[in-house]
């Protein structure tokens, strides 16, 4: 388990790897039986999705038919419980601006490096 602080809540929060979730001993697979996972709207920062995706790559060694990996969000959206003064896009938009500008994140480029690579330098 990863604890991590939310400047935006000001407290912290507990992430559980993809492993345990996915896996929980088993139960996953034992009781559904999925021809394959897909794994949607995942994490936010560069450290998280790291290990997310380290996670997922265990539990593909491990059998697990996952599929598909996707992050949070490609661009900054309206959140319903903080407006749009969360952060959670690879792709900074810009509210202010009338075309809504928008500007790769750090976690754009180092996501666009782990799908042009296939996750070969994790």
């Amino acid at each position: 388990m990863l604890l991590c602080y939310s400047e935006m809540t000001g407290g912290f929060y507990a992430i559980l790897s993809l492993t345990v979730e996915l896996l929980v001993s088993g139960w996953l697979n034992n009781t559904y039986h999925p021809n394959e996972i897909v794994v949607t709207e995942n994490g936010f920062l560069i450290k998280l999705e790291h290990c997310y995706m380290s996670e997922a790559l265990d539990a593909i060694h491990d059998g697990i038919n996952i599929t598909g990996y996707s992050v949070w969000s490609l661009l900054d959206s309206f959140e319903w419980i903080f407006g749009y003064t969360s952060k959670y896009g690879l792709y900074q938009v810009d509210m202010a601006d009338p075309q809504r500008q928008r500007r790769p994140k750090k976690s754009a480029v180092y996501y666009s490096n782990v799908l042009r690579t296939r996750c070969r330098r994790l």
